[in-house]
């Protein structure tokens, strides 16, 4: 199977061995980002770090599934994202990336620090 943009040439040929132009087909990425990871979380709760695959969408949800950050990894593969809400009494937070082909990660649970 090709996947994650691959690109494939094909062309036909018939009975007599004549070959047809040659088309570039690129395949479609099917293959979710691996989870986020290194999780850390600023001491007023405002900012959270971690690593994961470079130009994925990191979206951060509180318990009850929530929004509360957003932002783009990194080139180098860190994030740091600023919280709409702090997050400093030990909330349970979840995160997860989002490649540009829609596939999403496992979701890294991750629990705020407790100020």
């Amino acid at each position: 199977a090709q996947t994650s943009g691959q690109t494939l040439s094909l062309n036909q040929a018939d009975a007599a061995g004549n070959e047809s132009n040659s088309v570039n087909l690129i395949a479609p990425d099917l293959i979710a980002p691996n989870a986020p990871a290194a999780l850390v979380a600023s001491a007023d709760g405002t900012l959270l770090s971690g690593t994961g695959e470079a130009g994925t969408t990191v979206n951060v949800y509180n318990a009850a599934g929530a929004l509360v950050g957003t932002g783009t990894v990194s080139i180098d593969g860190t994030f740091a994202i600023t919280l709409a809400t702090p997050q400093a009494n030990g909330q349970a937070l979840t995160v997860s990336l989002t490649d540009a082909a829609g596939n999403t990660s496992a979701a890294t649970p991750f629990s705020s620090v407790d100020s």
